[in-house]
């Protein structure tokens, strides 16, 4: 009996602690950043299956910053896995992640998926961009602060084939890395 009782305070603790640990996420705060600040491009690549659409800066209340975009897969085959990067100029890099999908894109479909979109904005509270949030994320008027040049690097189709442009990607990057010198 006396086992009993002690296993089951220790699993109440534990479950306690389990609950208790998660925490609530906290919400992030970003405000959009103006297009005179900072310049989002789109590298030209007309045979990329993949096209930018509603390109955004953010810049986020703490720090960092991010472009936003939705994806339109243009081409003829579906696509399982992708490839884009975000290259700064003011930061002297890129940023590149290989993205697997759940499920395949669709040729004429759009990421993020309608379905998606309210799980992709739920951290994320997008403030008006008022003096005082202007000094807080450092987006005082004045010349121009970055260009940021967004390109696909490759995409892996269902079928195994792929479209790749990493020949231009690396260009790009060792461009940007000339003014961190």
């Amino acid at each position: 009996m006396r086992y009993r009782i002690c296993m089951l305070w220790l699993m109440c603790l534990f479950a306690a602690g389990t609950v208790l640990g998660q925490g609530v996420r906290e919400r992030k705060q970003a405000a959009v950043v103006p297009r005179e600040l900072s310049l989002p491009v789109v590298a030209v690549q007309p045979g990329s299956p993949l096209e930018f659409e509603e390109i955004t800066g953010y810049s986020f209340v703490g720090g960092g910053g991010m472009t936003g975009y939705r994806l339109h897969n243009r081409g003829t085959k579906p696509i399982r896995s992708y490839m884009v990067a975000d290259c700064y100029l003011a930061n002297f890099g890129c940023d590149s992640a290989e993205i697997v999908l759940k499920h395949p894109l669709l040729p004429g479909d759009r990421l993020p998926r309608p379905e998606e979109e309210d799980e992709a904005e739920d951290d994320t509270d997008i403030l008006p961009l008022t003096d005082e949030l202007r000094a807080k994320v450092r987006l005082q008027p004045g010349p121009m602060t970055n260009i940021t040049v967004i390109m696909v690097v490759r995409v892996k189709f269902t079928d195994g084939t792929m479209y790749s442009d990493e020949k231009t990607f690396k260009a790009v990057q060792a461009y940007m890395e000339k003014f961190n010198r």
